[in-house]
Order: C-alpha cells, then sequence, then structure tokens
C-alpha cells in the first residue's frame, strides 16, 4: 500500500483540500478496470477534484495509471513500468478529506493612485461574500493586467490573501499593484506628396480621469490635407458590461496636377457609434454604425482624361449619385465614376465586430493571442447612396 497526495499549488490555499490514492498494484500481472468508488459525496468546493476520480470503467480495457494519477506525480514511477503478459482485475478507491469552505470578507486594493477602486472591482471574478476561488482569482488578474493601467502582475506577486482575524471561514484579499500611464500626447510635422507641407497633434488617455473611459483628440492641418477628430469610448456603460463609443470626424484633402491647379477636392465628415458585450472570457462581440457625407469636386480636365474613351465629341449625363450633371468625353463615364464625381455622396453603413484576446498586457505582452474579424454591410437602404459589402480580418499571436 502506498499513499500520494498532488502536489498542485491550489493545495495550500484555504478552503483546498488534499486528496489521496491508496491502491495494491502487482509488478507482474496487467490489470483491468473493474470499479471505482468515492465514499464520501464531493461538495461544491472539491467537484473539481471529485472530477479526476476515475468512473466505472469497462473491464475490457486496460487498466491506465495516467487516467488516475495524471494529478499524482509522485506516484507516476511507481506505475510507469512495463506490465507482465498475465492479466488481472484493479479496484481504485478514491478517499477525498474535505476542508472547510471559505467565504470572502474584504476585498481591497492599494497603489492606485489614479485608478478609481470600482474600476478595478468591476474587473474582478471574485466578490465579497461569495466562495472563495482561487481559479476566480487568476482569472480576475489576468484581466487586470490586460487593462495595462497598471504595471504587470506575475505569480503571486501582488496578491495577499489572510484569514480573517476573529472569524473562522472568512479571508481578506488584497490587491497590491502599481499605476503606469497610459495618455499619449504627440505632436509631429513634415512634409510628403499625398499631405504636402503639414503639421499634427493628438492626445489619448487610455484611463481619462482614472475613470477607465478612452479619449482622443487630433488634428492635422497642412497645404493639402486637413484632419479633425474626436472620440470617446466606454467600456461599461451604466456600470454595467457594455461598450459604447462614439466618434466624430472631419478629413479634406486636395489633389493637385500642377502648383496651382485643384483637380479634386473631397471632405469627408462623419460619425461612428459602437456597442458591445463580452460573449465568453476574452471574447467580446459589438455592432457599429457609420453615417459619413462625402462632398466632391472634380476638375473638368481630370474627368475628361480618366474616361474609357476619348473622342472629340462631349457628352453631358447625370449621373445617378449625383444631381449635378457632368460634361465628360463621349465614352460618357468616368473610370473611377464612384469617387470622382461632383455632388454629395452618402454613406450609410454597419459593421458587426468579433474579437477574441487573450494576450496578457497590451503594452508588453508576453503571451497570449488576438484575432479580430469585421464585415461592412453598406445600402441604399440605410439612407446611402452605395451598396457594398467589405470583410476585414486580423490575427496576432
Amino acid at each position: 500500500w502506498f499513499s500520494a497526495c498532488p502536489r498542485a499549488a491550489s493545495c495550500a490555499l484555504p478552503g483546498i483540500a488534499r486528496p489521496s490514492v491508496s491502491s495494491r498494484p502487482s509488478n507482474s500481472r496487467r490489470f483491468r478496470w473493474r470499479s471505482s468508488e468515492m465514499p464520501c459525496a464531493p461538495t461544491p468546493s472539491t467537484a473539481h477534484e471529485a472530477a479526476q476520480a476515475p468512473k466505472s470503467t469497462d473491464p475490457s480495457k486496460t487498466a491506465k495509471p495516467k487516467r488516475s494519477t495524471r494529478r499524482s506525480r509522485p506516484v507516476r514511477p511507481l506505475f510507469a513500468r512495463r506490465p507482465r503478459p498475465e492479466t488481472g482485475v484493479l479496484d481504485v478507491t478514491l478517499r477525498v478529506q474535505e476542508g472547510k469552505q471559505y467565504f470572502v470578507n474584504r476585498l481591497s486594493f492599494k497603489g492606485n493612485s489614479v485608478t478609481r477602486d470600482h474600476v478595478i472591482r468591476r474587473e474582478m471574478a471574485v466578490a465579497e461574500g461569495a466562495v472563495f476561488n482561487t481559479e476566480a482569482l487568476k482569472y480576475s488578474v489576468k484581466r487586470l493586467n490586460q487593462l495595462g493601467y497598471f504595471r504587470p502582475m506575475e505569480d503571486s506577486k501582488g496578491i495577499d490573501v489572510q484569514k480573517t482575524p476573529g472569524v473562522d471561514n472568512k479571508v481578506d484579499v488584497t490587491l497590491t499593484v502599481e499605476e503606469q500611464t497610459r495618455n499619449q500626447i504627440q505632436f509631429g510635422a513634415g512634409v510628403s506628396e499625398y499631405d504636402g507641407v503639414f503639421g499634427s497633434a493628438s492626445y489619448t488617455a487610455a484611463n481619462f480621469l482614472g475613470r477607465g473611459e478612452t479619449v482622443t483628440v487630433a488634428f492635422q492641418r497642412g497645404s493639402r490635407s486637413n484632419l479633425y477628430q474626436v472620440g470617446i469610448a466606454e467600456p461599461y456603460l451604466f456600470d454595467r458590461p457594455i461598450s459604447a463609443s462614439i466618434d466624430v470626424y472631419s478629413r479634406k484633402y486636395n489633389y493637385y496636377t500642377t502648383i496651382d491647379t485643384v483637380a479634386y477636392s473631397e471632405v469627408r465628415e462623419g460619425v461612428s457609434f459602437s456597442i458591445g458585450r463580452p460573449l465568453k472570457r476574452f471574447s467580446r462581440a459589438s455592432v457599429g454604425y457609420t453615417y459619413e457625407v462625402i462632398d466632391s469636386a472634380v476638375n473638368k480636365d481630370l474627368l475628361k482624361s480618366t474616361s474609357f474613351i476619348t473622342v472629340s465629341n462631349a457628352t453631358t449625363f447625370k449621373s445617378k449619385w449625383s444631381k449635378n450633371k457632368t460634361t465628360v468625353s463621349a465614352a460618357g463615364m468616368p473610370t473611377f465614376n464612384a469617387y470622382l464625381d461632383q455632388g454629395r455622396h452618402l454613406d450609410s453603413r454597419i459593421v458587426p465586430v468579433y474579437v477574441l484576446n487573450t494576450v496578457d498586457n497590451p503594452m508588453t505582452p508576453h503571451s497570449g493571442k488576438r484575432f479580430t474579424g469585421s464585415l461592412q454591410f453598406a445600402s441604399r437602404s440605410f439612407g446611402g447612396s452605395y451598396n457594398y459589402t467589405k470583410a476585414e480580418g486580423e490575427a496576432i499571436w
């Protein structure tokens, strides 16, 4: 006879009992399962340990020690020897000694000088008054690391679990975090063929005023292009796990054929909304809507040069995208008609998005993966001028 205890880290934590495995194997015979027995009924706190016990097994199948001892590494070498040809029957009994069940008395945080307590608390899967669960605590720590508001909490550093003084079955959980800034201010200037001479500035706060919101303000002015953008994202709308965001922008671009001749000018102004919620652990789905107004003006010489066929006679047509009449060559339609047509166009589209993100930290990632998929639906039924579908995907690991 021999006894063994699994060398699992959870055995040393409150509320997790050490199960013992007892067997009487023979080194000279091959054994088959006949039955398994658990003398005491499992309770909720040891249900995951009880699940490791072998169930009633088909007697025709050979007993594999790995099934019954995969959580008992000290026992495994005794079973690892090659069995003899003779076959026998093996009875396995798993005796579980239930330990005390602990509850969370107090959940507190230290070191969050900027981030408010409720921003951290809403990411926790451990709640005051609930049964203490080590797996839920590990999941909570990973969620906090994914925020990027604090320096990564590795192993058990920053986690303190102590029994509540004067109370027999309660523990106090304290998390010590270290703030790190996620605010970015950028200034720039340059010259390019597309933008001309330009200057730009932007401000991004991923944890605005310690409330968890993301605020973005950006602008760019140049000789050929201008950009103005303001956006805000709320990860917990009305203190519920519902994310919402809004983005307002205005972009202008001028294309010059000569130093003082604007051949094509376009102004895009729009607003985007998005709302989403988590589906499972580390996965989220959202639905966005964008309404964009596009005003474009095209030089007549550019319209003629981009037609399919050039002949001497010109034709006047009325575009289905615009109420204005445009004079072009006899071909009648410019090559890029949807974009080089004068007047106002509307782009109204719906964008569903799915994200699976297990990256441990957005600033200094060490493990995990991120998959993103989106599908844009634009239709005249939504009040727009175009009908199109556009799929996009991204994978990072």
